[in-house]
């Protein structure tokens, strides 16, 4: 379904949902590699990948083998890099001070995040939004730092319901997601649309018949029906 078509039912009131992806389509955090670096530049670390590299490569291993994603929190990669760095340098093993270590890192990694978000267009127009369509965030982001940025952002007192990867136990685009996300919505696919940044997610939404369409172009079908 293309943009003009998307528009007309968005106008008509075909579409009763809105599920929306949080990172780059709700918020923007500017530099997030160079926060990784700010932060972990307090441990003793000797590897010839970056904290921030090196957590990537693992995500994207894990989307493209569709193998089950036990997914990383922040608190708990934050320990183990504080973990890695101890054993590297032969350090003792002191569980208290790891812990501690690694709690002090994850609160100033929150806290430079929640300086960097900015709100997208989207993000800007979703208050209004929410008072004509049910909003629902499909993320990829690990629960509890999702709520996270999307309280930082001031964003959370307008949706419905959070579909995460921590339930799911993969990463978009696996077939759960949309499974779940017309499960747990109560409307047909047809009175769903899809919003995402990464075209192989927007593609796999429009095989189970959901309506959908990337971030940029739902922003420009913000313009045309006067949410902007």
């Amino acid at each position: 379904m293309d943009a003009p078509d998307i528009k007309n039912k968005l106008v008509s009131g075909d579409i009763k949902i809105l599920a929306l992806d949080a990172d780059n389509t709700l918020y923007k955090i500017e530099g997030i590699k160079e926060i990784y670096e700010n932060v972990a530049n307090e441990l003793d670390w000797s590897f010839s990948k970056e904290p921030a590299d090196l957590y990537e490569e693992i995500r994207q291993l894990m989307k493209k083998k569709k193998i089950t994603y036990i997914y990383i929190t922040k608190q708990s990669w934050f320990l183990t890099l504080v973990l890695i760095s101890y054993l590297t340098q032969g350090r003792e093993i002191n569980l208290a001070e790891i812990y501690s270590k690694a709690n002090e890192l994850y609160s100033k990694f929150r806290d430079l995040v929640g300086q960097k978000i900015t709100l997208t267009s989207i993000g800007k127009a979703l208050e209004k939004l929410s008072k004509r369509y049910k909003i629902i965030v499909v993320s990829e982001e690990e629960k509890t730092f999702l709520r996270f940025k999307l309280e930082a952002a001031g964003l959370i007192n307008f949706i419905h319901d959070i579909i995460s990867s921590s339930e799911i136990g993969y990463l978009k685009p696996h077939e759960k997601y949309y499974e779940l996300l017309t499960q747990r919505s109560g409307a047909s696919p047809t009175e769903i649309l899809f919003v995402d940044d990464d075209i192989i997610n927007v593609e796999m939404a429009k095989r189970f018949n959901i309506n959908a369409a990337t971030n940029l172009e739902f922003e420009e079908i913000l313009k045309e029906i006067g949410y902007k």
